[in-house]
């Protein structure tokens, strides 16, 4: 009954859509012909009028002469109970050639085709005129001194050449009757698709086999064939999640770091042991289930933060998975508790114990500031020493020299300083930088021609192709940073008479992909893997005394690693080095 009822729907669908395009074909083409044999009556009828018009301009007739000479050129002209009319722009009739007394008639202004050829130029109307009594059709010309109109009598043979062909009409009833068989049989064909679609879910749902469905040789046969092809497919590939699964759940029981998923509502969908174990080191009081820990005090960070992105309408996620990362440390101990959305806005809790790893980290930063703190007594020294040189005690030629390497040490150690401090700051986390709306070809322009004399001296040709108006996400100061390393390594070491081009190559959903080349000298390929390493040189005596810290790449990469990118470089064939990085978009 269900198929049938289905079956019995498809047809009256498709029957609708048949009647209601018929009908608009029948209503098109017939106002269509109407219009079109009108057209070809009023074309005879505009002729009449330019004949009339040419023969009184012709015999110079007027109001004055009068126009009856017009009574003998109605006699010569081809059209059957003709009558011709010549009206002035007021409405007063000059001439009519069926009425004698013609004088006397009422004022025509009134007269719809009248109207219509003073706002038109031309007008037509069907109607019964109240002179003679008889039906016409009325056809007006509109010229600079009158109008004329030419009638005719409105007769049997009018009317048939005004009808239309109904010869369309009965072809469109015989194509009716035959798109009606035609549909009966596509909705018996139908039906027969569908009753086997029936069957195959049936068996489907029961777990049973389908092998013996044999779908008829038509379009939707194909499509019931390739469900089924593709139901197998799905079912192979869920038995084979199953065992994935069960294989990812043992995982994730022997892994060290707690995990565990919860649904969009906050229920417990999968956990492992490790997960309420790290939980209760963190809380001051003991958890027995994993969704204890969304209810204690440790973990309202990240539990606002899951609030917040819940109240979404959808999370629209493309290749990054949004997330919270916070570190808490409890006693001696230090934990990384990190929270996964995902797109249906369920989520997975991690905890991390980073003690080691938090500790290492503390201790790189207390010694990357104490070597900042050390390099500011030598700067100090050097100052000191300066001003000793400046007493006079030294010959002039020795006391400038001495100034020039001392004030050139003192930059050096400035700039090394600051460099640390950056990198300092970088490793510590996101929280020293601001993310704005950045034009990159801005920055890019201003740290070019900052270093525009360096550029010329070397005669180094710079090109910037990217869009002025391309906007990114991120920190003003490094991206500035990235460049200015950039082309400094470029100027110290790659030679003269280089180009250096800077462009968008390559952006996707998440990211923007940039390249910087120079085309000057290379390096060895063993260097290459290297290159980003703090204070790694080539060429340890050449390289300091060309100047920069051997801390320039190394900003460039964490730089670029703080916009959530990568960055990698190799030489290029004819010389010199392209590097390729990426920023996030998602900042």
């Amino acid at each position: 009954m269900l198929i049938n009822t289905f079956r019995n729907r498809i047809f009256t669908y498709y029957f609708l859509v048949f009647i209601i395009f018929t009908v608009v074909i029948v209503l098109f083409q017939y106002y269509r012909e109407r219009e079109y044999r009108r057209d070809r009556f009023e074309a005879v009828l505009d002729n009449v009028s330019g004949i009339v018009h040419n023969y009184i301009v012709d015999n110079e007739l007027n109001d004055s002469t009068g126009f009856d000479e017009l009574n003998d050129l109605v006699a010569f002209v081809p059209v059957n109970n003709l009558r011709i009319t010549i009206i002035d722009h007021s409405g007063d009739v000059f001439f009519d050639s069926d009425v004698s007394d013609y004088r006397d008639l009422e004022n025509h202004i009134s007269r719809p085709e009248i109207q219509q050829a003073l706002k038109n130029t031309t007008g037509s109307s069907v109607r019964r005129s109240s002179s003679t009594g008889k039906k016409y059709f009325y056809y007006a010309r509109y010229y600079d001194d009158y109008i004329t109109r030419a009638a005719t009598e409105y007769t049997f043979e009018v009317q048939s050449s005004l009808k239309i062909d109904k010869l369309f009409l009965i072809f469109i009833v015989i194509l009716f009757f035959l798109v009606w068989a035609a549909l009966v049989y596509i909705n018996e064909r139908l039906g027969l698709s569908i009753s086997q679609l029936k069957q195959f879910a049936s068996r489907a749902l029961e777990n049973k086999e389908f092998n013996n469905i044999d779908f008829p040789k038509t379009e939707l046969g194909n499509i019931g064939n390739q469900i089924i092809d593709i139901y197998s497919e799905l079912k192979d590939t869920r038995d084979k999640l199953i065992t994935e699964q069960e294989k990812i759940f043992r995982h994730l029981q022997a892994m060290e770091e707690g995990v565990a998923i919860f649904s969009h509502d906050k229920k417990i969908l999968v956990s492992n042991n490790s997960f309420i174990q790290n939980a209760n080191l963190l809380s001051d009081r003991t958890l027995q289930a994993p969704e204890d820990v969304l209810r204690v005090k440790e973990f309202k960070e990240v539990v606002d933060y899951l609030n917040e992105k819940s109240s979404e309408l959808k999370l629209s996620i493309g290749g990054e998975v949004p997330f919270k990362e916070i570190v808490y440390q409890k006693k001696n101990k230090y934990f990384l508790i990190r929270a996964n959305i995902f797109k249906d806005n369920s989520f997975e809790i991690v905890i991390k114990d980073i003690t080691k790893a938090e500790k290492n980290r503390v201790l790189k930063q207390q010694l990357t500031s104490n070597i900042a703190h050390e390099l500011r007594t030598p700067v100090t020294s050097i100052i000191g020493y300066l001003e000793t040189i400046l007493d006079g005690s030294v010959e002039e030629e020795q006391r400038k020299l001495f100034m020039e390497r001392t004030r050139i040490q003192a930059h050096r150690l400035s700039e090394l300083i600051d460099h640390i401090s950056v990198l300092n700051k970088l490793e510590e986390g996101p929280g020293f930088y601001d993310i704005e709306d950045v034009h990159l070809y801005d920055i890019i322009k201003g740290v070019v021609d900052s270093m525009k004399m360096k550029l010329e001296a070397k005669k180094i040709k710079v090109e910037i192709d990217i869009d002025h108006k391309l906007k990114i996400r991120a920190n003003r100061t490094l991206m500035h940073s990235v460049y200015q390393n950039l082309i400094e390594n470029t100027i110290n070491y790659a030679g003269e008479n280089v180009l250096i081009r800077s462009s968008l190559h390559y952006e996707d959903a998440n990211y923007y992909y940039f390249r910087y080349i120079n085309t000057g000298k290379s390096i060895p390929e063993k260097h290459i893997p290297r290159l980003f390493e703090r204070f790694y040189r080539i060429d340890e005596g050449r390289s300091r005394k060309r100047g920069g810290t051997g801390l320039g790449l190394a900003i460039v990469k964490h730089a670029v690693q703080f916009h959530r990118g990568q960055i990698s470089v190799k030489n290029i064939e004819g010389g010199g080095l392209e590097f390729l990085f990426s920023v996030s978009k998602s900042l």
